[in-house]
């Protein structure tokens, strides 16, 4: 429950299909999220009336059976040529640790 994590938490990670795609401390991520799965997920928390609702299209791939390059590639609405060639690094971005090409 994302709402509870923003108020308990110092710092949060967020997984996509096994793999860390975000890590920032809580009041960073939760203002500023800069992956845009973490971007989709805390549109999604209620009461979240700043936010529009980023809604994500296509289907959620296999862990057994993932895609090439970014596992996360398939349902990103800023996905480019590289996300499928080369699997994304988790990075120092702005304070904040971010596995994204296009971040």
């Amino acid at each position: 429950d994302l709402s509870v994590v923003e108020h308990v938490s110092d710092r949060v990670g967020v997984m996509y299909l096994g793999r860390l795609v975000e890590l920032a401390p809580a009041d960073d991520l939760f203002r500023a999220p800069r992956h845009p799965y973490t971007e989709a997920l805390i549109s999604a928390i209620p009461g979240q009336s700043s936010r529009a609702r980023i809604v994500l299209k296509g289907e959620l791939p296999s862990p057994l059976n993932p895609p090439s390059g970014c596992t996360f590639r398939n349902r990103c609405p800023l996905a480019e040529t590289i996300c499928a060639a080369k699997e994304p690094v988790l990075e120092e971005k702005g304070g904040q640790k971010v596995s994204c090409h296009l971040v």
